[in-house]
């Protein structure tokens, strides 16, 4: 059996720390006025997802290895990450190891594991924390609460035991789960929770209370609202949110210096210009402003920026430092800053166009549709209150959770449907008029089966199979996830200095190459070594195969801009002398040629004939033209698969200096460049139908793959991007429009110049011009003729992992004269 590609330590742990870092700033954006919902998405939320991921491919090793032991360190945020990733393992049931940890765990570090447990992708999550429900240890039980609530789960009893628990944290927990579980609290359970006298657990019955319909619980909420005792910020903002035209207990709430700034955060979300005019003459207050800006804008819609916001203080040497600055600022403090007279001038005149008796959010009217586009659009600091008061309107039928991530959630507010909204716009008074209808008993959800994948056309072409192997991760697993993850390996290259003027020496390029080959192989058997660790990942997937019907279709290095500028130089150091036979460029092309084939099929294993193997030395642009011909000959029944892929290095010293002498390095003298890097990348290709009779996973569907040629980087710059424009154009039937573009830019300013100018002809054509792109060069470095193959890889696993969704289109450029594109979809 071919054992799978080693793990690569470092990556790993880096994964690890990255993903713990980036879950307590995740956690902080979901409650913070910076971000909006799909920039949580785009931002920290993905970057954490994919390191994420990028653990949770190292399989059951790296959960040995390094996870469990980070579950029992005392480092909540890696606690998180290494739960998180062992119950999304797929390598291993690693669920009662996670759960063990809860049940041993401190307060804090339970709830992060707890929060594991709320996030990640299992559906049974109820009979695992079972045993901890029935008999756990305080804080291990309220986290398992924490999670049935935070899942909308059946705690499969009555939670009547659990709401008078002697243990604080489990009865509040137990509140948080209610709201949830109608038919598993009693009305009078329920009655006697908001008579607490504990304030945030009265807080969190009156909560309850609310959502499900409970008119005890609103006049607790009435009752604690105008007495202003302790926990009076919930009861102040549920009345805010009520719509009750009102506004005493809230005015009240101002004039009394420790509940103003509650107060003032409330009366953001009545909507009434009275509120607006009670918080105006906070806007010049240096410890209130932001919240009272905060308000005005949530009323009025108006965006404290340009004029309408403070400048910045600027940071003065001289003043003494105070260590009160180094602690860490709650949210308000990234609220923005408004310029207090220049906003209040606003106010004076905005005020006359607005009715006082009516209701505004963001400056338009108050309805239940603009609060659900709050919820999408708005700033997340907002969230939490507006979907509890979603919740509350629809008597419990949307409870967006506002803390799940956030890539769910907007799928949540998109599938709303309109009649959950038709009662929704009266106040709390009027929606809690008549009694809410007590639900039937609920079981645990069932597990949603998985979706079903399209099926892809019986005569298409579909990958089954992958290898890969760049400087940031040995497998396709992991090399993907760790560009994803934006994580690169890049470091002094052996054998190769440019000049550095600043430091006035001679300093190594940096490149990526691959650790465990470097200083050891050039050449030929560097190329060797570096195409047979991608293809022997395939190995086991071509094990039912028929050798003698399958083919081996390689795109490796040509050497032709290195031929062409050897050949210059030479002339132009002396052209009366009498050039070589042939440069090195030339020879070493040759020598490809004649061993690459041989030295791949013997390293990796292969049985597949020499007459069924095929060479396209073309740079980049040869993998395309490698596609097709697999496409015609598994059409024309010469094959029945087709492993299709590229190898090529850069990292040695012959060809970086080449590369400088082509002034298209990027060296200290030259900001403008290609970073070198090296790998190889190989798939596995068959017509969908034997795919499906063999038993084989078809992981993607191919599109049309066209290959062409175009002028040379020594040609004369006429009509760019022509070439190339005409290459991804015919390429696109059957992938329109594209989700993404894989680009081949690689810092080199000819090629971007020819990408530029083809990329204003596509959009003339219709491509969305805010399509977005990715440059596998960012993340592996300049991979050659592997670029392609690289591009390919990635667009699978990336639809595997969901971090991509829609088809993709790719693009390759030679220097040599050539050009290529292939579109490939997700099944």
């Amino acid at each position: 059996m071919t054992p799978a590609p080693p793990l690569r330590w470092d990556v790993l742990e880096e994964h690890l720390d990255e993903a713990a870092f980036l879950h307590a700033q995740w956690e902080r954006a979901l409650r913070g006025p910076e971000y909006v919902l799909a920039e949580v998405v785009e931002g920290p939320e993905e970057r954490l997802l994919a390191h994420l991921d990028g653990l949770v491919v190292g399989g059951r090793a790296a959960a040995e290895r390094l996870l469990l032991p980070a579950l029992e360190a005392d480092e909540p945020d890696v606690a998180f990450a290494a739960a998180w990733a062992l119950l999304a393992s797929e390598d291993g049931d690693f669920t009662g190891a996670v759960v063990a940890a809860l049940g041993k765990a401190e307060p804090e570090l339970a709830a992060s594991i707890g929060r594991a447990l709320m996030l990640a992708p299992r559906a049974d999550v109820f009979g695992p924390l079972a045993p901890l429900l029935a008999s756990g240890p305080p804080p291990a039980q309220a986290a398992a609460l924490e999670v049935l609530a935070f899942r909308r789960r059946d705690p499969g009893a009555n939670l009547a035991p659990l709401l008078r628990a002697q243990d604080a944290s489990v009865r509040r927990a137990a509140l948080r789960l209610a709201r949830h579980v109608p038919a598993r609290v009693h009305p009078q359970a329920l009655e006697l929770a908001v008579g607490a006298e504990e304030p945030e657990e009265r807080n969190l019955a009156i909560a309850a209370g609310l959502v499900l319909g409970s008119r005890a619980a609103w006049e607790a909420c009435e009752a604690a609202a105008r007495d202003g005792g302790p926990g009076w910020a919930f009861p102040a903002l549920a009345w805010a949110l009520s719509g009750a035209p009102d506004l005493a207990p809230l005015l009240a709430g101002l004039e009394d210096e420790a509940r103003r700034a509650d107060a003032i955060f409330a009366l953001g979300f009545t909507g009434r210009v009275a509120a607006v005019d009670a918080v105006a003459p906070w806007l010049e207050d240096e410890a209130l402003a932001r919240l009272a800006g905060e308000a005005v804008s949530a009323v009025t819609g108006l965006v404290l920026e340009s004029e309408f916001a403070a400048e910045p203080k600027r940071w003065d040497p001289d003043a003494e430092e105070d260590d009160e600055e180094d602690e860490p600022a709650g949210p308000e403090a990234d609220l923005p800053a408004p310029e207090g007279q220049v906003v209040q001038a606003w106010w004076e005149h905005a005020r006359t166009t607005l009715d006082p008796a009516a209701r505004y959010l963001g400056g338009k009217p108050w309805s239940a549709e603009a609060l659900v586009a709050a919820l999408r659009e708005g700033p997340m600091r907002r969230r939490e209150a507006l979907a509890f008061d979603l919740a509350v309107r629809t008597r419990g039928a949307v409870q967006l959770e506002p803390f799940a991530w956030a890539r769910e959630q907007g799928e949540e507010l998109t599938s709303l449907a309109a009649p959950a909204l038709r009662a929704a716009n009266a106040t709390y008074e009027r929606i809690l008029q008549t009694p809410a209808a007590r639900p039937a008993p609920v079981s645990p959800a069932p597990a949603a089966p998985p979706a079903r994948a399209s099926r892809p056309p019986e005569d298409g072409l579909v990958v089954t199979a992958l290898g890969m192997i760049t400087a940031n991760g040995d497998g396709a697993a992991q090399a993907c996830a760790a560009a994803r993850a934006g994580l690169v390996r890049i470091a002094d290259l052996d054998g190769f200095e440019a000049w550095d003027e600043d430091a006035g020496a001679m300093v190594p390029i940096a490149g990526h190459a691959v650790p465990h080959l470097a200083g050891g192989f050039l050449g030929a058997a560097r190329l060797g070594r570096l195409g047979a660790a991608a293809l022997r990942e395939l190995l086991p997937a071509m094990a039912a195969l028929d050798p003698a019907r399958t083919a081996l279709l390689v795109a490796g290095p040509s050497g032709a801009a290195l031929e062409a500028f050897e050949r210059a130089g030479m002339e132009a150091e002396d052209p009366d002398d009498e050039a070589p036979a042939e440069p090195p460029s030339v020879f070493r092309k040759k020598q490809l040629e004649q061993r690459l084939l041989t030295i791949l099929s013997d390293a990796a294993g292969l049985a597949i004939p020499r007459a069924n193997q095929r060479r396209y030395l073309g740079d980049g642009p040869g993998f395309a033209a490698a596609l097709r011909d697999a496409e015609l000959g598994i059409a024309r029944g010469t094959w029945d698969a087709c492993v299709v892929g590229g190898v090529d290095t850069l990292v040695e010293p012959a060809v970086l200096d080449a590369l400088a002498g082509l002034h298209v390095l990027r060296t200290p003298a030259r900001a403008q460049g290609l970073v070198p890097g090296e790998g190889a990348a190989f798939v596995l290709l068959e017509r969908a139908a034997s795919a499906r009779r063999r038993g084989a996973t078809a992981r993607a569907r191919l599109g049309r793959a066209v290959s062409g040629a175009a002028p040379s980087r020594f040609a004369p710059v006429e009509g760019p991007g022509v070439a190339l424009a005409a290459a991804v154009r015919a390429s696109l039937p059957g992938v329109t429009p594209p989700a993404i573009v894989l680009t081949s830019l690689n810092g080199d300013e000819r090629r971007a110049l020819e990408w530029g100018h083809a990329l204003v002809r596509l959009q003339a054509d219709g491509l969305p011009g805010e399509t977005p792109e990715w440059n596998p060069a960012e993340w592996f470095g300049d991979l050659g003729a592997a670029t392609g193959p690289a591009a390919l890889c990635m667009a699978v696993r990336s639809w595997e992992r969901r971090a991509w969704a829609g088809p993709a289109v790719a693009w390759l450029w030679g220097d040599g004269g050539a050009v290529g594109a292939f579109g490939v979809q997700g099944v």
